[in-house]
Order: structure tokens, then C-alpha cells, then sequence
């Protein structure tokens, strides 16, 4: 969505950030490879090298390039640099201290595989490729990460913001979920469409299966 910022708004189409001010468009950053996170200071993301070739989750690159762009002072900071041949790693939330970056799928929005990068130490702290990151939520100073919008889900974890301590909260991939004052409620799903009602705790104990597979 757009966001305004000192009376300049900023919005994203077709890849491409731009800025309306005093009734002009014009162009802040050209041609992002894929997703864009805009906050009131920064704009973080991604350009992509050379094309190696097309996967049924998205273009593989010959290489990576984060970037954070400060709106105020309106420079662009080279935050990290892949050469690996890998598929795109979009940001997805960023706390102020850590950003959380997932890879590409062929589904929008919902990634697969974690990347926690320390912006203060410039170092990647965290990756899985396994995590499912469709959503990241705070919850009691840990995190929530899913990927409910992914067509069969994936497993629901907790971790600490760094990416220690990671608790694997399901016993199957979570296609809905909703967090309570007390709870985490959720529905796990087998690729055969069975389901069951779940819940735990808010720190990931006790987990209780509410219903019996069912289809």
C-alpha cells in the first residue's frame, strides 16, 4: 500500500518504487527483483544478477544483491551480496534489528525457507529452508512464523528473533491458524486434504489435538 511520508507518497507498481511529490511521479528505485518492504525510514530490496534459468518456484540467478534505501537521506546502502545460484530472497518484516527474508515460490507472498539477517552486525544469523514464511508475528518477544496462504500450508514455528531456539509447533503443514490471549489455535493438513483442530500454549507447550483427521 502506499505510504506517506513528510508529504511525499510512496508506492510500489510493477516492481518499480516510486515517489509523488508537488503532483510528479518519479522513480526512486527501477526494476526491484520481486517483493519490496517499505517502512516510514527504509526500503529494503532485492536486485538479481544474471537469469541461470526458470524453476517452477521462480528464476534461479547467478546472484543476489540486498539493498536498503534511506528515504530521508535518500542514499541506497549495499547490505549483502550472493553469488550462489539460488532462487530470488525477498524481505518479508524487518524488527529494527533483524530482517527476515524467505525464498521465492511460485504462489505470491508466501516464501519458503528463512533468512535472519543482523543489520547490525551485517551477518546472516538464521536459515532454514524448510521454514515455511508466509507471515511473521510477534508473540510474547518470540515469533510466529507460518505459511498459511501457501496451498498446503507448512509447519508453524516459534523462535526467538535471532532464529535460535526454534520450536516446530505442528506435526503437520498449518493451513489456518489464530492466536488468542491465551492460545495458538490451528489446523493441520495432510496432502490428501485430511484435517484436524489444534492448539498450544502461547510459548508452544502443550500442544492438544482438538478434533480427529477428518477429510
Amino acid at each position: 500500500e502506499p505510504l506517506d511520508i513528510n508529504g511525499i507518497t510512496y508506492l510500489i507498481e510493477n516492481d518499480t518504487v516510486y515517489a509523488w511529490e508537488d503532483g510528479k511521479k518519479t522513480v526512486v528505485i527501477g526494476k526491484c527483483a520481486g517483493e519490496v518492504l517499505m517502512n516510514e525510514t527504509y526500503i529494503y530490496y532485492c536486485l538479481g544478477g544474471a537469469e541461470r534459468e526458470m524453476s517452477i518456484r521462480g528464476p534461479i540467478y547467478e546472484d543476489m544483491t540486498l539493498y536498503r534505501y534511506h528515504i530521508k537521506e535518500r542514499i541506497t546502502e549495499e547490505l549483502f551480496y550472493d553469488a550462489e545460484e539460488s532462487l530470488m530472497c525477498f524481505p518479508i518484516a524487518c524488527d529494527g534489528r533483524y530482517l527476515y527474508m524467505g525464498n521465492s515460490t511460485q504462489y505470491g507472498g508466501t516464501y519458503m525457507g528463512l533468512r535472519v539477517f543482523d543489520l547490525e552486525t551485517g551477518e546472516t544469523v538464521f536459515t532454514d529452508c524448510t521454514v515455511g514464511a508466509g507471515e511473521i508475528e510477534e508473540i510474547d518477544g518470540k515469533l510466529l512464523v507460518s505459511a498459511v496462504n501457501y496451498p498446503h500450508g507448512a509447519n508453524l514455528c516459534l523462535m526467538n528473533k535471532d532464529g535460535t531456539g526454534i520450536q516446530n509447533l505442528s506435526d503437520a503443514p498449518v493451513v489456518q491458524k489464530k492466536v488468542t490471549d491465551s492460545y495458538i489455535f490451528f489446523k493441520e493438513a495432510t496432502f490428501t486434504w485430511e484435517m484436524r483442530q489444534c492448539r498450544c500454549n502461547r510459548d508452544g507447550s502443550n500442544k492438544v489435538n482438538l478434533t480427529e483427521w477428518t477429510e
